[in-house]
């Protein structure tokens, strides 16, 4: 069995692909995307252009990027959650994944000078991460880092 997983005190865009009806979203359907992870949240719209959100129309895949900060406040899981607007006003709601979170040894981030370690990490064991495979929910599907058992 996998686990995704996020890595804490981490700064890297997260890909997701996002279908609705057995299809690839239509940038010009959509008026607004929100992504949760957990009380994290992240909203694209057209008018946004730096909203920690991005479209690569290459690949159709969202990329959505947390800060060192952000990914810090996440614990053992933390659940993720897709709504997307569409531009005739419906609202479409994908269900609650929970993805494992990589713990990190330090607490601060990476440009801070003295650091901060958590003693109840100093024992976790942690196998290295490798490129995930799609996973899917529901009318949406997500592509994140998957850590192997």
């Amino acid at each position: 069995m996998e686990d995704l997983v996020i890595g804490q005190n981490t700064s890297v865009p997260y890909r997701i692909y996002i279908t609705h009806l057995d299809k690839q979203l239509v940038l010009e359907d959509i008026n607004k995307i929100e992504v949760m992870f957990g009380k994290i949240r992240k909203v694209y719209t057209v008018q946004e252009a730096d909203s920690g959100i991005s479209y690569n129309p290459k690949d159709g895949c969202w990329y959505v990027t947390l800060t060192e900060e952000e990914t810090l406040t996440f614990r053992d899981t933390v659940p993720v959650q897709i709504r997307v607007q569409f531009t005739d006003g419906s609202i479409q709601l994908s269900c609650i994944q929970y993805i494992g979170v990589q713990r990190a040894l330090s607490k601060v981030p990476i440009d801070t000078v003295e650091p901060e370690v958590d003693d109840e990490d100093l024992d976790h064991n942690c196998l290295p991460l490798t490129p995930a495979p799609t996973v899917s929910c529901g009318t949406s599907v997500y592509n994140y880092m998957v850590k192997r058992k």
